[in-house]
């Protein structure tokens, strides 16, 4: 099992004009486990804070976004 995350505020992604990403706080992501294709490494440098790719998915397939570490906490099982 991947381990799991909560977002832990709003969060939102713009992807294209007519297609945005939004995240709110509660929602349930994962950990990724397949290639962001240096998603989160691109981000973590325009931004300048630390980003990791998760997963919409429990087997941490595809799709995926990046996010800044501060708002994913851990879920503990």
């Amino acid at each position: 099992m991947r381990l799991a995350y909560t977002i832990t505020e709003t969060y939102e992604i713009d992807t294209t004009p007519d297609n945005e990403i939004i995240l709110t706080a509660g929602m349930r992501v994962y950990e990724l486990g397949v290639s962001d294709y240096g998603s989160a490494t691109y981000h973590t440098m325009v931004d300048g804070e630390r980003h990791v790719s998760v997963s919409f998915r429990d087997d941490g397939d595809y799709p995926f976004c990046t996010v800044p570490v501060r708002i994913l906490m851990p879920i503990l099982n």
